[in-house]
């Protein structure tokens, strides 16, 4: 018997993705839904790797795809608002809404992080 890693506990793998992928989409609707399932608005369970999955993201930067319950917009934001410190993870790094995530940053930092996106 093979022993679990913590992956295998991520919520979304319960997801049929086969059809409509939310969690890969680049139409906001999709990454709200996906946000809403990650963070247990949705049903009232929260992704019981929510948090180490945000860092994986944060760590690896992965530009695509919503991890931790954080959409590409909101970990960027993340990310400029508390940078890795020498080249290991914040300690600070947690999950916040994207308004939060946004919040403090000026209107250039965020059409900056919002371009980057759009080129990637």
């Amino acid at each position: 018997m093979v022993a679990n890693t913590r992956w295998d506990a991520a919520k979304c793998l319960s997801v049929d993705i086969s059809k409509d992928d939310i969690f890969f989409s680049e139409d906001e609707t999709d990454q709200f839904e996906a946000t809403e399932f990650c963070n247990g608005t949705i049903d009232g369970d929260l992704c019981p790797i929510r948090d180490q999955c945000l860092i994986f993201a944060l760590s690896n930067n992965i530009e695509y795809g919503v991890f931790g319950g954080m959409t590409p917009l909101g970990r960027k934001a993340l990310k400029k608002k508390l940078p890795s410190v020498k080249q290991q993870p914040n300690k600070e790094w947690k999950y916040m809404n994207q308004e939060e995530a946004l919040a403090g940053l000026s209107v250039k930092e965020v059409n900056d992080i919002r371009r980057s996106l759009s080129d990637a």
